[in-house]
């Protein structure tokens, strides 16, 4: 009885997705996207991320990177999809914001940043104790604010023999070697 009286619903035709949910999923289809007609190891989402994040990484100027990119696709065949210079490759990446401007700008959302680095409390680098203060702050704030004094949290310190790893995880314990 309660199949019959939903069925017609499972029968409609799908909706248009709204305005949102169109750019998404256009999104994820560029994403599979490939680089070239018939590559099988990158998309042009992959591509663009993975030479975004070299320039990064080595501080490449964005002459640089035009200039390799320029080299790049001459190596590519003929109908690549890969942008020819950093600010059509920032364009393509732009759309992967998903509205976290709109979260950022709500009140009641907070955005903390977290960081934690050791010292020795005595002079003698030698002794095995360490101590490790971790650090809270909020990034809602203004830029001139969320550094200052006043706006970062000491929230614990961690008094070990061992300093924790770099791979501290958010909500969970901090790993020791």
């Amino acid at each position: 009885m309660v199949m019959d009286a939903t069925r017609p619903s499972f029968n409609r035709d799908p909706e248009d997705p709204n305005p949102d949910a169109a750019k998404f999923l256009d999104m994820l289809a560029a994403a599979d996207e490939p680089l070239w007609e018939g590559c099988k190891v990158h998309t042009k989402l992959s591509a663009v991320t993975q030479l975004l994040n070299c320039k990064s990484d080595f501080n490449i100027s964005e002459h640089c990177y035009d200039r390799l990119m320029s080299i790049i696709k001459s190596m590519l065949p003929d109908g690549d999809k890969l942008p020819s210079s950093f600010f059509e490759a920032k364009k393509t990446v732009k759309e992967l914001e998903l509205g976290f401007p709109e979260w950022a700008d709500e009140i009641w959302n907070v955005r903390l940043g977290l960081s934690f680095d050791g010292f020795t409390p005595f002079s003698n680098s030698s002794s095995p104790y360490s101590c490790w203060p971790v650090f809270v702050t909020p990034y809602n704030l203004p830029p001139g604010l969320c550094m200052k004094e006043q706006y970062l949290f000491l929230s614990l310190v961690i008094p070990e023999p061992n300093h924790p790893t770099y791979e501290a995880k958010v909500g969970g314990p901090v790993q020791y070697r």
